[in-house]
């Protein structure tokens, strides 16, 4: 294989990534933004928060199964194009009328389920886009990519709503995800061959499924790591959801200032992207994503106890390392102890279960602020998390090694699983 070919084909895997990723980014800023200028309802942008959350706890437990079954290509363009009519739809509404908030609600919920199926079908491809010994690189270059994108987005999304309006905005995104249908048709021969191979398997889609089910249930140590992301994901959840609401209500700031906030979390990430190999060189996989979890509350403890700006975009930047920092080490946890034939349908349960958490607690959030402020629920939001977390920590829990770990698996593939 050439290296002008490879070069190519790094670069457009590159922007297949960045593209609708930092379209993802300034829709999850512009969203929000349009629901409370429409209504200036907290309760309104939980709705939505959940309305575009569910999507991917529906989805996830069984796109990875779906794409076994059906070409990647294929489900690829549909997600996309799906997602570019749901947002022009909005974008001409927003240009010609006042939406009615149902259909805003409907097209929030068709436009996220897309990009859900769209991220995991996108993420099980890149085996097939590159070989086994250029992994690594892709991996790094996906990650840095969705970094990137943290740290920008917002101040895009900012620049745009105060340049163009919302209105535009939402026909901007629109034609990003428009722009990389073009970038995926390049790659369209590679990941039809595959496809053609997996088809051959016998399996119905129920039974896969509960294969990942069955393995998780049983591998002890997955399974409570699971429930702990599951707490933290509780506490990220009232975060994201009321943070809008948290600047432009409660603080009366702007969107200046709510860019500086994602600006600090986003270089946050970043830099726990760079030290998460030291940290698991110095801890096991576990304790570390543990301590990682204590930080997440910390950081958000931090953003209800003070209103000051730069002390708020210190707690953001706390709770955004600990969360990549615990990303980083739970996925290289999965991709070291399951194996390979059952990875796909074990990561889509594990997305499933933790990001249940997620629009609901965003959902009661938004009432739960009509009754206190939301500076008040961060607080005891991230004291429960802490709370919640300790108990695994003072276990011996906390030591399981990764060979442990990888031995449980064995032992349950002999047992309990058929691949």
């Amino acid at each position: 294989m050439n290296k002008e070919f490879l070069i190519s084909r790094f670069t457009l895997f590159v922007l297949g990534t960045f593209i609708p990723k930092i379209a993802d980014k300034v829709y999850l800023v512009a969203m929000p933004w349009l629901i409370y200028e429409l209504t200036h309802s907290s309760f309104y942008m939980g709705v939505m928060f959940l309305i575009e959350t569910i999507p991917f706890i529906l989805i996830s437990p069984i796109s990875g199964v779906i794409a076994d079954k059906f070409s990647y290509y294929k489900i690829l363009m549909i997600t996309l194009a799906i997602q570019f009519t749901g947002l022009l739809t909005i974008a001409a509404f927003l240009i010609t009328s006042v939406p009615p908030i149902w259909v805003l609600f409907l097209l929030g919920f068709t436009i996220c389920g897309a990009g859900a199926c769209y991220w995991v079908v996108y993420n099980t491809a890149i085996p097939v886009i590159f070989k086994k010994e250029e992994l690594v690189k892709a991996n790094s270059l996906f990650q840095f990519s969705d970094t990137l994108t943290v740290i920008i987005g917002a101040s895009i999304a900012a620049f745009l709503i105060k340049s163009i309006g919302i209105n535009y905005l939402f026909l901007v995104i629109a034609f990003s995800f428009f722009i990389t249908l073009f970038i995926i048709i390049p790659f369209k021969s590679s990941l039809s061959h595959l496809n053609k191979n997996l088809l051959k398997k016998k399996e119905g889609l129920k039974s896969e499924f509960y294969q990942g089910l069955i393995y998780v249930y049983y591998h002890k140590p997955l399974f409570y790591i699971t429930i702990i992301a599951l707490i933290g994901n509780i506490g990220n959840g009232v975060l994201v959801s009321m943070l809008v609401y948290l600047i432009r209500n409660d603080l009366g700031l702007g969107a200046l200032e709510l860019n500086y906030i994602y600006v600090a979390g986003g270089l946050a990430e970043f830099i726990a992207l760079i030290i998460v190999s030291r940290l698991l060189n110095k801890f096991t996989s576990v304790r570390l994503m543990l301590i990682s979890q204590v930080f997440c509350g910390i950081g958000i403890l931090i953003m209800g106890l003070f209103t000051n700006l730069m002390i708020l975009m210190i707690g953001f930047a706390i709770q955004n390392a600990a969360v990549v920092a615990y990303n980083i080490t739970n996925r290289t946890f999965r991709q070291k102890i399951v194996p390979q034939e059952l990875l796909g349908r074990v990561n889509g349960f594990n997305q499933m279960l933790v990001r249940s958490a997620f629009p609901f607690s965003g959902f009661v959030a938004g009432i739960l602020v009509s009754m206190i402020t939301v500076g008040n629920l961060y607080t005891i939001t991230a004291i429960l998390s802490i709370i919640a977390v300790i108990p695994f920590y003072l276990s011996s829990f906390k030591n399981i090694s990764d060979e442990e770990a990888q031995t449980i698996s064995n032992k349950i593939i002999e047992d309990k699983v058929t691949m």
